[in-house]
């Protein structure tokens, strides 16, 4: 999941927001992992990944580009890894 600002965020309290909010819902703080070709979701309450970019890019180009592999600005997931993954909870 992605989210863009067009300005900079108090990155400690997003932090602490998601924190909260996975602390009422920990089954969403579970982790990838990969399992030969396969990625799997496990459900074990690590906790959930979170990173902060900037960007000189206007918020537009930004999300028109985030899509691309090469973009740099979000972490991409293996989709066909995940096909073959399950979810364990």
């Amino acid at each position: 999941m992605a989210f863009f600002f067009d300005h900079a965020v108090d990155e400690a309290g997003l932090t602490a927001g998601l924190a909260l909010a996975l602390d009422h819902v920990p089954l969403y703080a579970g982790r990838f992992r990969k399992r030969g070709k396969a990625l799997d979701i496990v459900c074990s309450d690590d906790g959930a990944s979170m990173s902060f970019r900037d960007s000189d890019m206007t918020l537009d180009q930004a999300m028109r580009t985030a899509a691309r592999l090469d973009s740099g600005l979000i972490d991409h997931i293996d989709t066909d890894a995940t096909r073959q993954g399950t979810v364990r909870c």
